[in-house]
Parts: C-alpha cells; sequence; structure tokens
C-alpha cells in the first residue's frame, strides 16, 4: 500500500502528532508498505527528524506568510500556515507522482471536511486522528485514542455513517519499545533507593513555563531526589535549563531521548504536561502531577485525574511554582495512593495500539 501523512509540528502545535504519526508509519512500513509524509514548514517543524532519524520521505509545504484567516473555522485553523482550499491543493500536488493513494492519514487540528473532501477525489480511503471532537469530517476510519464515557454519541453528528471509530486508550500509538520494555521490568512503589523524577513538557514553547519548573527544580535542589529534565534545543530557555544543570547537583538536562520507554521505566515520578506523553506513561506505569499547558490537553487530563491516574492540578498558567512542590511531596509520600495511580496507569494502555489499528487498516483493501 501507498500511505500518505498529513501532519505538522512547531512551536504552537506542539510535537505530539507528528510522532504518532511515526509510530503508525514505522508499524506499517515495517509490513512492507511505502510511507510518506506532507508536512508544512512551521517554526518548530520536525522535517529533518523524519527524514534523517526515520528514513522517510517528506514533502514540504511553505508557510504563507502573508495570509491571515478571516474566520475562525476550523478554531485551529491558524495553525495550518495556510487556508484550507490552497493546503489541499498543495497537498495534492504534492502527492501527484506517488501513484494511487491508498490510504491518506491526517492528524491535524485546522483540517475539516471541507479540506477531506478535495482530498477523498484523489485518494482510496481517509483515516483522520483527532481528538477534539469539534469540527465535521468525511473520513472512512477514525481514530481518538482519548474519549471517555459515550464516545459514540460524542461524534454522532460528526461523521459519516459508514465510518470506522476506533475509539479509546487501546488505540494509543507508542513506539514498540514501550510494549518491549514494558513487558521486562516489575512495578513497585519505589524502583530507587533515591527517587528519581521525570519533567517534561513536550515541544510546544509558548511561554515560560521551563522558567516555573526551573523554579521547582530549585526548591528541590537539597530534596533526596534525581530530576530528569527534558528540554530540547528548540526552547527558547534551553540554555537557561543547560547551565542550571550544569549548577545543580541532583538535576540532569537532557536535549533529546532516544528510547523513552527506558527512561520512564527507571523513573518514579513524573511532573508535567499531559499531551500524548499521557499514553506513553501510562504504558510504563509511570504517574504523578499534571497540569495542562494547551487548552486541548485540560479536558482528558482532568477527567484522568478524576479517574485516579494522576494528580491533576489544572491549568500550568494559574499555579505558583510552590504549589507544584506541594503536589509532589503530597504524591510521593503516600505510597499506597502512588502504587494505585501506577497500577491503573498500567492496566489502562497495553503498548500495542499501532498494531490494532495497522490490522484495521489492512483489512480496508
Amino acid at each position: 500500500m501507498n500511505i500518505v501523512f498529513r501532519t505538522d509540528a512547531s512551536h504552537h502545535i506542539g510535537s505530539g502528532h507528528v510522532y504518532r504519526c511515526l509510530t503508525l508509519a514505522l508499524a506499517l512500513k515495517k509490513n512492507g508498505h511505502q510511507v510518506l509524509f506532507v508536512c508544512r514548514q512551521h517554526q518548530g517543524h520536525l522535517i529533518e527528524l523524519i527524514k534523517d532519524c526515520y528514513k522517510i520521505t517528506v514533502r514540504v509545504l511553505q508557510i504563507d506568510t502573508d495570509w491571515i484567516p478571516k474566520k475562525l473555522i476550523p478554531k485551529h485553523i491558524k495553525w495550518l500556515g495556510a487556508d484550507q482550499c490552497k493546503d489541499a491543493q498543495e497537498t495534492i500536488n504534492a502527492i501527484k507522482d506517488v501513484g494511487v493513494v491508498d490510504i491518506l492519514v491526517v492528524d491535524h487540528y485546522a483540517i475539516d471536511q471541507d479540506w477531506e473532501a478535495e482530498l477523498k477525489k484523489h485518494i482510496r480511503f481517509l483515516v483522520v486522528i483527532d481528538e477534539l471532537a469539534d469540527r465535521k469530517h468525511c473520513c472512512d476510519v477514525l481514530i481518538d485514542q482519548t474519549v471517555w464515557g459515550h464516545p459514540h454519541q460524542v461524534y454522532k453528528k460528526l461523521l459519516p455513517s459508514h465510518c470506522l471509530s476506533l475509539i479509546g486508550p487501546k488505540y494509543a500509538m507508542l513506539r514498540s519499545m514501550f510494549y518491549e520494555i514494558r513487558n521486562n521490568f516489575v512495578q513497585s512503589s519505589v524502583k530507587n533507593k533515591k527517587l528519581k523524577m521525570l519533567i517534561f513538557l513536550g515541544a510546544a514553547d509558548l511561554s515560560d513555563v521551563p522558567l516555573k519548573l526551573m523554579t521547582v527544580c530549585k526548591i528541590l535542589a537539597s530534596e533526596p531526589i534525581e530530576i530528569h529534565f527534558i528540554l530540547n534545543e528548540k526552547s527558547k530557555h534551553y540554555e537557561q535549563v543547560k547551565k542550571l544543570s550544569q549548577l545543580q547537583n541532583n538535576l540532569i538536562h537532557y536535549s533529546y531521548v532516544d528510547d523513552m520507554a527506558k527512561l520512564m521505566s527507571q523513573m518514579d515520578v513524573y511532573c508535567g504536561s499531559g499531551g500524548t506523553i499521557t499514553w506513553e506513561r501510562c504504558c510504563m506505569g509511570l504517574s504523578g502531577v499534571v497540569f495542562s499547558i494547551a487548552e486541548n490537553q485540560y479536558g482528558f487530563s482532568k477527567t484522568m485525574g478524576d479517574k485516579g491516574y494522576h494528580f491533576f492540578l489544572g491549568r500550568e498558567s494559574e499555579l505558583e511554582a510552590q504549589e507544584i512542590v506541594d503536589a509532589l511531596k503530597n504524591y510521593w509520600t503516600n505510597l499506597d495512593i502512588k502504587l494505585e495511580m501506577e497500577t491503573n496507569s498500567f492496566g489502562l494502555v497495553d503498548g500495542l495500539g499501532a498494531s490494532r489499528i495497522q490490522e484495521h487498516l489492512e483489512r480496508l483493501l
């Protein structure tokens, strides 16, 4: 099969959309299918990573610097970097030489049924990855790994009647390393004599969140805890975090982690944003303190907090550093609660979501 992915990363969008598409693309590629990405060159894009690290061809769309949306429809249209009509035509042009496109996978909050209807004329099947449920689609398959409660009621008026809905955390798209490492370690309330904590904020770089987490690190400088802080070099606060790690003995800074599953398996506590890392943490039984740094993270992060998968503190913008520190100490000193949250998380995601989706996509043809 020829399978094309239309997705983007940027300082506003973050990296989660690209990474979960990469996970699915690699699973399909391993089974002998041809994969291609179409991405717009936003600030904070991951085009080189897709090409150089994952050896996948990328067709690059340029930013329309003169474009200003007349209406915010869809709500996240600014994230596209061009109007939907232009983006659709550029995508069509980018895939003209592919031959028959068997499946087009779209993972983008700024794309709705108008864009999809144009592309449907040039492909066999359309797959949409979404979790907002805030716009109509004309797809053949919808994937939403976040929906709880009554998912089919949520999407009932947004999808065509023939659409196959793959909904819930069982379809969380994780790299194979998570499943492999998950099956080779033993859960316990404390893995290390000295606690190890992971701080992660994703690739979005919209505010001064890293500075607040630096303050958290400073407050914890004398605590018996080893802090592992992931912040990539594209962040405007990269040098400050790097410098602090050189001055503070219990702080280790990473600009990039290739084997996140292995690192997570060694951690006792998580502190950071919601987003796609949520499912990676669950798969590894890693829980802790979570806050939302983007509005699309708030709903499902709060729901997971209410259901006992982590401590949810609300929106990061409304928090002080000391509140985060207090919540962390409350979490790691209450071992019964900590173990319960870890056990809940571990049982939610098994790491086989990408394989399940792959099987469904292969059945389309």
